[in-house]
């Protein structure tokens, strides 16, 4: 990695530390780490690697798990209030709630995702467990 993409990659980790700082949960703080957000910006790198133009919208899903339907019903009219499109869905002993929303992928929206999504994992003793998109050209 070049050193300027080192550079850019440690003011996003630290706008994304300084977001997290922001959001509180119940049981404290939601800080999104800088593993995470080299985390999101590897998958960013591959999307662009399969030929995803990474200035366009693309429609992203966010994955999180809970321990019931209750849990994941709850989540689901969260998101909805930021305008996700949810559907919640039993996955053996738990249920996943799944946050659908179109925006352009960088890394600033995707923090504020993950943000949102491991506040949720917390106030629902859940987990999150990523995004996807598929590639725009």
């Amino acid at each position: 990695m070049s050193r300027h993409s080192l550079t850019a990659l440690r003011i996003v980790a630290i706008a994304g530390v300084m977001v997290g700082l922001a959001c509180h949960g119940p049981q404290g703080r939601i800080v999104v780490t800088d593993t995470e957000v080299a985390l999101d910006q590897k998958t960013l790198e591959q999307l662009r690697s399969a030929g995803s133009d990474l200035s366009k919208t693309h429609t992203i899903q966010f994955y999180l798990y809970v321990p019931s339907q209750r849990d994941a019903n709850a989540a689901a009219t969260r998101l909805q209030g930021d305008d996700f499109d949810t559907v919640v869905k039993q996955d053996g002993r738990r249920w996943l709630c799944l946050g659908q929303k179109s925006m352009v992928p960088t890394i600033e929206n995707l923090t504020w995702a993950r943000q949102v999504f491991k506040m949720l994992a917390n106030d629902h003793h859940g987990q999150y467990d990523g995004w996807k998109a598929a590639a725009e050209p």
